[in-house]
């Protein structure tokens, strides 16, 4: 599932929050460009589309869900609503990948690993790519298995 998103990770909305938006530290809730009203909707859209998503997989699927926006409200929140919503059934799966290395230059995303089962340190079912050390717009992938 792409969702649909703020497009917060691209380079130059990382470089307005920078100078403009009060810092990096507010792209948690503040979409500059959306009243609150809107975020909210937009959030209720990317859960829409993960459920969408889900109810399609069959038992022991994966689906992976990404946006390009650096904002947990949008990514780790979203992925946790269907965790909560579907507690017996949706698990954190690793992704195929370790993050750190000159191939996969991502980062951990503490909240949703700290609920992940005990896993080697460098497998982690969600990784968040900002701009500077990925050399690409940021985004966020988290897999799930049903």
């Amino acid at each position: 599932v792409d969702a649909e998103c703020t497009h917060d990770g691209s380079v130059k909305h990382i470089e307005k929050y920078r100078s403009q938006w009060g810092g990096l530290d507010e792209m948690d809730r503040r979409v500059p460009w959306l009243q609150p009203a809107e975020l909210e909707q937009l959030v209720e859209l990317q859960r829409a589309l993960l459920w969408s998503g889900w109810q399609q997989l069959r038992p022991g699927g994966i689906i992976v869900y990404s946006t390009c926006s650096l904002a947990p409200v949008q990514n780790e929140e979203v992925v946790q609503w269907l965790l909560e919503r579907e507690p017996l059934l949706a698990h954190l799966d690793p992704l195929p990948f370790e993050l750190g290395s000159s191939m996969t230059p991502a980062m951990h995303c503490p909240n949703l690993q700290d609920m992940a089962e005990k896993q080697a340190s460098t497998t982690v079912p969600a990784a968040r790519f900002d701009p500077v050390t990925s050399r690409t717009s940021g985004l966020f992938l988290a897999r799930l298995r049903k």
